[in-house]
C-alpha cells in the first residue's frame, strides 16, 4: 500500500520547486531568469518569447555561456556532460538540447511586446483594471462581449454562432471556400471570405 507497481512504469512529476528539466534552444539560448514553456518536442521545454503559459523560470543558462558549444541530439540524456562543451559544435540554425535546473511554477507569462499596462486612479477600479489588462493582450470587453482581433482554437463548442460568412477548407482538395446565405439561398466562392 502507498507504493506504485514498477510494472506500471511510473514517472516522476513536479508541480513546484527546483527540478532538472529537459530544454532546447528552439527559441534561442536560455539565460538565468528566462521563462520556460513547452517546445515543439514532447517533454522538452524552451525559452518563452511570446505571451502564454509557462512551466517555470530557468535557474541555469543553456548554453552555460554564449561561447559554449552544444551537442546536437534528439536523445536524452545527451551523451556528453553539458558543462564540458569545449569540443562540441553549436549551430544557431538548429535546436540543441540539454538539461537545466528550473524553478517549476506553472503560470501565465506576458512577453515584453504584449503591450504596456499603466495603472492610474482610473484603472485601479475593477472595471478599469480589467479593461487595461485586456487591452494589454489586444482584447476588449463591452456590454459583456469579449472581442479579439483574431482567436485561434483547436476546438470550438458554442450554443449559438452568429456570423455573416464562414470559411471552409475542402477535405479532398485543400481548397479554401467562403460560404454565406443570400436571399435565403446558400452561396459559395473559391478563396477566403476577405477576397
Amino acid at each position: 500500500e502507498g507504493t506504485i507497481d514498477s510494472n506500471h512504469h511510473p514517472l516522476p512529476i513536479a508541480l513546484n520547486g527546483r527540478v532538472p528539466a529537459k530544454v532546447s534552444t528552439e527559441n534561442g539560448p536560455i539565460a538565468i531568469g528566462d521563462p520556460i514553456t513547452s517546445s515543439s518536442i514532447s517533454g522538452v521545454g524552451m525559452k518563452a518569447t511570446r505571451t502564454g503559459r509557462i512551466i517555470g523560470i530557468a535557474l541555469e543558462a543553456f548554453p552555460a555561456s554564449p561561447n559554449d558549444q552544444i551537442p546536437m541530439s534528439n536523445e536524452f540524456p545527451i551523451p556528453n556532460d553539458q558543462n564540458d562543451l569545449g569540443t562540441l559544435d553549436f549551430d544557431l540554425g538548429h535546436s540543441s538540447q540539454g538539461e537545466v535546473m528550473v524553478f517549476v511554477n506553472p503560470s501565465w507569462y506576458f512577453a515584453a511586446d504584449a503591450g504596456t499596462l499603466t495603472l492610474t486612479s482610473e484603472t485601479l477600479n475593477s472595471e478599469g483594471l480589467l479593461a487595461s489588462l485586456l487591452e494589454s493582450i489586444g482584447a476588449t470587453l463591452k456590454d459583456g462581449v469579449l472581442a479579439f482581433r483574431e482567436l485561434v482554437v483547436d476546438t470550438l463548442t458554442a450554443r449559438r454562432v452568429a456570423t455573416d460568412e464562414i470559411e471552409l477548407r475542402d477535405k479532398a482538395t485543400g481548397q479554401l471556400y467562403c460560404t454565406w446565405i443570400e436571399n435565403g439561398e446558400w452561396q459559395k466562392t473559391k478563396g477566403g471570405c476577405d477576397n
